[in-house]
C-alpha cells in the first residue's frame, strides 16, 4: 500500500502532467489512489506465456464515483528513486 507521503507525492505529479482529468466513464473528478499493481508482460499477443521477471508497476487511479480503474505507469512520471 501508499503511505500518505507517496499518495500525494503521485497525485501531486499525476496534475502536474495532466493526467487527473475528469473520468472517461462518468465525468466525475475525484479519484482514490490505491497501491501499486504489477501487470505482466507477455511474450506474444496470441500466446499467454509471461515473460520472465517483465512486468510494468502501476499505479490505479478509482473513480469515487462510478469505481472506473484507470492505471498510470508510474515508472513513466516518477523518477526510480522515488517510486
Amino acid at each position: 500500500m501508499l503511505d500518505a507521503q507517496k499518495k500525494q507525492l503521485i497525485e501531486s505529479v499525476l496534475r502536474e502532467k495532466g493526467a487527473m482529468t475528469n473520468c472517461g466513464r462518468c465525468g466525475h473528478d475525484e479519484y482514490q489512489l490505491d497501491g501499486y499493481f504489477h501487470h505482466a508482460i507477455q511474450e506474444s499477443a496470441t500466446v499467454a506465456v509471461v515473460a520472465p521477471n517483465e512486468a510494468i508497476t502501476t499505479v490505479g487511479l478509482i473513480c469515487k464515483k462510478c469505481g472506473k480503474i484507470d492505471f498510470i505507469a508510474v515508472g513513466a512520471v516518477l523518477p526510480a528513486d522515488q517510486l
